[in-house]
């Protein structure tokens, strides 16, 4: 951070959403930290947007782009401002449903993308995506089964660099019976 200053944003969510999630990184590649606003809920896919952290300095609240990663799913997607492609600068990463949900989830949905700034617009290329759950199994004895009828509220997903070799690692927490 830049300084611990207030700075305040006017962002409304997408009609019918609700803002669930943030991120915070440098993606304007200028040295101030952007922000990135999750939304969900309503009948229309989640997205995420990008407010440019200069212009929230100056009291401006300026949309630098958005996207939808997830077109299937009104559950917000989660976001990560890292670097995961070694360039030095911040991408970013989002995890969310492929398919659309109900009141509970179906892990084997869940779905780890990537993406760069698209270079010719404010825009984002995918790079690649994969889905985490078609390579673990969801079965005992081999893996801790979640919990049945399992909500969205029970998932969640963190990025960091767990291992300390200098790149980021997924990890993702569900509810199972008896805990986490």
């Amino acid at each position: 951070a830049q300084s611990f200053d207030g700075v305040t944003l006017s962002a409304v969510a997408p009609s019918g959403q609700s803002w669930q999630r943030a991120q915070s990184g440098d993606l304007g590649k200028d040295f101030v930290q952007d922000l990135a606003l999750s939304s969900g809920g309503g009948t229309t896919a989640g997205a995420i947007e990008i407010f440019d952290g200069a212009a929230l300095q100056r009291g401006e609240t300026l949309r630098s782009s958005s996207l939808t990663p997830y077109a299937n799913s009104t559950l917000a997607p989660w976001v990560f401002i890292e670097d995961f492609s070694g360039d030095g600068q911040r991408d970013l990463v989002t995890a969310g449903f492929n398919q659309a949900q109900a009141s509970t989830v179906n892990l084997r949905d869940l779905e780890i993308k990537a993406f760069l700034a698209s270079p010719s617009s404010d825009g984002w290329v995918e790079q690649f995506k994969f889905d985490p759950f078609d390579s673990i199994s969801l079965e005992s004895p081999t893996s801790v089964v979640p919990r049945a009828a399992l909500t969205a509220d029970q998932v969640s997903v963190a990025m960091a660099d767990m291992n300390l070799d200098n790149f980021q690692d997924v990890a993702i927490a569900y509810a199972v019976d008896g805990g986490l």
